[in-house]
């Protein structure tokens, strides 16, 4: 199956693409086994931080691993691309797709890059998500210190240029615990507006809840989660209803797989061995993956 027949897939039955970020091998192992168990197909992410840590090589070998082992098919996306050599040498060596992403930059600049990688990419059947607006908070190279609500004619107009097979928006959301004030907050109205006028896949980046239970035992451990909210299970519906087809996870991984990390440690004092407790931890990382892909697939 290709990535344009699962957004398809999507579309009709509207649903969400689950999208979620890994690291390295317990991680990436981690979502597979979600996917396996749940026979619901998934896009593993890596950040340009990912990679720089374990190399592109490395995450091509592990989809490839994977799907041997599994007997399931993965997709691979380069998530939050800003690195131009980057982007080019994943299109290169096999990623199913890629993201880039150049909303910091001005809309003609923005335009002209994403077209020159679509171009690419589209040589190598490589799919290409791009961005318009901001999305708040810190994930990598990606920084901004305030949203900018995705502008619908700018998206019409962008996507009508550049050629992208996706576009990421702007609604409210933001990277990192600290989405929001006091509760979750989307703007529905902006989102229901681009999905009018543009005919390409929308991607919700920065969709982690945060859950509550989670945030509070981080905190007793000494993690810095004071007014942690994230975006709300209705929300991410109404999202999916509106038009989001692909969710983008990082976060809510992150602090589950910590947890469970944190958690068999103090459970198991004795267990010294790395490899060992990493498992454990994994396990509970891919309960969080079952989750938000049950979430994603139910209307």
């Amino acid at each position: 199956m290709k990535l344009d027949k699962l957004f398809k897939l999507a579309e009709k039955k509207e649903v969400a693409i689950g999208h979620f970020n890994v690291s390295n091998l317990e991680t990436f192992e981690a979502v597979v086994i979600a996917s396996k168990k749940t026979r619901t197909p998934v896009i593993i992410g890596v950040s340009e931080g990912a990679i720089h840590h374990a190399s592109v090589d490395f995450f091509i070998w592990a989809k490839n691993f994977f799907q041997g082992k599994y007997g399931i098919e993965l997709f691979l996306h380069l998530d939050h691309g800003r690195d131009i050599d980057l982007i080019l040498e994943c299109i290169d060596k096999g990623f199913d797709s890629v993201m880039i992403d150049m909303s910091h930059e001005k809309f003609e600049r923005n335009v002209s890059l994403t077209k020159y990688i679509v171009k690419k990419a589209h040589r190598n059947g490589v799919w290409v998500e791009a961005e318009i607006g901001r999305i708040g908070g810190a994930e990598e190279s990606a920084i901004s210190k305030k949203i900018v609500y995705t502008n619908p004619v700018e998206a019409y107009e962008f996507v009508k240029r550049t050629g992208c097979d996706s576009l990421a928006v702007a609604i409210g959301t933001s990277h990192g615990p600290n989405k929001f004030i006091k509760k979750s907050n989307l703007n529905f109205e902006v989102l229901k507006k681009v999905k009018h006028l543009i005919n390409v896949p929308l991607v919700l980046h920065g969709a982690s809840m945060i859950n509550p239970k989670t945030a509070r035992q981080l905190s007793k451990y000494g993690f810095n989660l004071k007014n942690a909210v994230g975006v709300s299970d209705e929300d991410i519906k109404k999202a999916i209803k509106f038009g989001i087809r692909k969710i983008n996870i990082d976060t809510d991984l992150q602090l589950s797989l910590m947890n469970g990390f944190i958690k068999n440690i103090k459970e198991n004092p004795k267990e010294y061995r790395f490899y060992k407790i990493l498992e454990k931890a994994s396990v509970v990382l891919t309960e969080e993956v079952i989750g938000k892909i049950k979430l994603f697939s139910k209307k």
